[in-house]
């Protein structure tokens, strides 16, 4: 048996900015509005990065960050997952390839692959831990707590370090939203131990 326990969540949604807002609102203490999530997250990351991140970095990163300090989270193995990775990138690298000259941006084929947003968070924090970037469509939030249960129970997790879980995605482009469902952007994160 896999056991692990929750030390912090952070979470950005429609009308939740954090934890303690998304609590109120589970517990009932507080009335649900739907407000858009904030156009600028706050990330940790360097105004230079933060002008190259795309939009699901920092939906990643503005989640992770309310679990602790930068020290305590530099310290943490890392699970990153996402059901789709950066779709508007790609949409947007796929797109290009299509027209004359193929004008590929290099930020946006750097942002393109699925870790991105785990060297975007250690640049953040300055982590030089494990990270594992896992995705598993409709199933990537169960299967990243699996990876972060077992990465827990390891036996090479000598110096019983904490993990932080991180399930994000954005809303794609309109010419996948028939293939991915997703109709808000959404980030949460769990630091377990």
């Amino acid at each position: 048996m896999l056991t692990v326990y929750i030390k912090a969540i952070g979470i950005v949604a429609p009308g939740m900015k954090n934890w303690h807002e998304a609590a109120a609102v589970l517990n009932n203490t507080r009335c649900y509005a739907a407000e858009p999530v904030a156009k600028k997250l706050d990330t940790l990351l360097p105004a230079n990065e933060t002008r190259r991140a795309s939009r699901v970095t920092q939906l990643a990163l503005s989640a992770a960050q309310q679990t602790g300090s930068a020290d305590e989270l530099s310290q943490c193995l890392q699970i990153f997952s996402c059901a789709n990775g950066d779709l508007s990138t790609f949409h947007q690298i796929s797109m290009a390839l299509a027209m004359d000259g193929r004008p590929v941006s290099p930020t946006r084929f750097h942002n393109s692959v699925h870790n991105a947003a785990s060297g975007y968070w250690s640049i953040a924090i300055g982590a030089q831990t494990p990270s594992t970037s896992i995705t598993a469509y409709n199933d990537s939030c169960s299967a990243g707590l699996l990876e972060a249960a077992v990465q827990l129970n390891s036996s090479d997790n000598e110096q019983q370090r904490d993990c932080l879980l991180l399930c994000y995605d954005e809303v794609p482009p309109a010419s996948f939203s028939s293939l991915v469902p997703i109709t808000q952007e959404f980030s949460c994160a769990l630091r377990l131990s």
